[in-house]
């Protein structure tokens, strides 16, 4: 039955960093909470494109984030690409500590797959809620969101990630 629950947050602990799964509402306004509450300097956005108006990257800055403190993957198209990506983003700015932040309906499948790839660092998970502060099972599209998280988990423990992305 455990793999039919979702994951429910961490405490987060101050870290070297704020990670932000763009994909969903609510992600980067929980994300910069955390860093207004001094949870870590810095926050990396996965993926962004700081070109779009609408962007997180453009949220951020409009949220109060200063740019020096946003670091950008542009390229992630999967979960298990933005586990990679940000630990690499993490290794050449030598952090070893992360919050991620993801929509709460997300948040088991997130907590897999950067654990099974952290290599030496250490996470901390935060569920955020939709945009109207919404948690998954009081949304109209419940039952969707649960279903479709139900085949990517397996789709990921099968190991069908790998072919989404190579």
């Amino acid at each position: 039955m455990e793999s039919l629950q979702t994951t429910k947050s961490d405490i987060p602990i101050k870290s070297d960093v704020i990670v932000v799964l763009n994909g969903g509402s609510g992600r980067i306004e929980k994300a910069v909470e955390l860093y207004e509450q001094g949870f870590a300097p810095y926050i990396i956005l996965s993926p962004a494109d700081v070109t779009k108006p609408d962007d997180i990257y453009q949220q951020a800055i409009r949220l109060g984030v200063p740019a020096n403190r946003l670091l950008v993957d542009s390229v992630a198209t999967s979960t298990y690409k933005n586990s990679t990506i940000v630990n690499g983003l993490m290794d050449r700015h030598q952090m070893r500590s992360g919050i991620v932040v993801t929509s709460d309906y997300h948040l088991k499948r997130a907590k897999e797959i950067f654990e099974r790839y952290k290599g030496n660092k250490y996470f901390f998970y935060v569920g955020a809620p939709d945009a109207k502060g919404r948690s998954w099972y009081e949304r109209p599209d419940a039952l969707n969101l649960w279903q479709s998280e139900l085949k990517k988990n397996i789709g990921y423990r099968l190991g069908l990630f790998r072919w989404i992305d190579e």
